[in-house]
């Protein structure tokens, strides 16, 4: 229960809650890093269909807690299966607590790369990341690595030009609170919304 309500807090205050959401089309979303689903659940109940795109391979424990919240339009996929999405055809692609744990820039490219080829006219990507409040990019060694640490720190101003050079910035957020329902902390992560140029 404590899962699900932290769920829908997040998806409400992390996404639902931005002015763009109510605009755009609610055909298909797509997250990177479903995880264990809490988030891919919450997107189910809006969206017609919703990816899910993972590295990991546990989709057993993921499918069963998506069945137990009665999520039947949900499809999951390994990163190395993102290819089987059809071009131009999702309105979201969110990503919340996952940019942070990739181990280099290379990741973050890839996936730019396909969020530019996923993307509807008028769909936006919505993703969070590990901020670097120095210049430029820090990657932190695996020995240093711990579950829910950042490996993967980005300068937002640096992630900004890099979005700016191919999309649209609608938002840009550089601070946000670690609780958003209390409105206290400083969370480790920076905001950038944006979608494909017109």
């Amino acid at each position: 229960q404590e899962t699900i309500k932290r769920a829908s807090s997040d998806w409400h205050f992390r996404f639902e809650s931005f002015p763009y959401f109510s605009e755009i089309k609610k055909r298909s979303a797509l997250e990177i890093g479903f995880g264990g689903g809490r988030l891919l659940s919450q997107a189910a109940k809006v969206f017609d269909v919703v990816y899910g795109i993972d590295i990991h391979h546990n989709f057993d424990m993921t499918e069963k807690f998506l069945a137990s919240q009665d999520i039947c339009n949900a499809t999951l996929l390994h990163r190395d299966g993102i290819d089987c999405v059809p071009n131009a055809s999702v309105d979201l692609i969110y990503s919340f607590i996952v940019f942070q744990r990739f181990d280099g820039m290379s990741e973050v490219e890839f996936y730019l790369e396909h969020i530019r080829r996923l993307l509807t006219k008028g769909g936006v990507a919505h993703i969070y990341f590990g901020k670097n409040k120095d210049e430029g990019v820090r990657v932190m060694p695996e020995s240093n690595f711990q579950l829910r640490d950042c490996s993967l720190f980005i300068n937002p101003k640096n992630m900004l030009d890099r979005i700016s050079e191919d999309f649209d910035v609608i938002s840009y957020q550089d601070v946000l609170p670690r609780d958003p329902v209390l409105n206290t902390g400083e969370s480790v992560q920076a905001m950038i919304l944006f979608r494909n140029r017109t």
